[in-house]
């Protein structure tokens, strides 16, 4: 089985920054 979790995680934290960055200016 191919270890894609590495790639799975780093999808994860950059959506996840990208919408904490978008959420917070769209707030302001």
């Amino acid at each position: 089985m191919v270890n894609f979790w590495p790639a799975v995680v780093g999808w994860i934290i950059g959506l996840a920054i990208l919408a904490a960055i978008f959420g917070g200016m769209g707030g302001h």
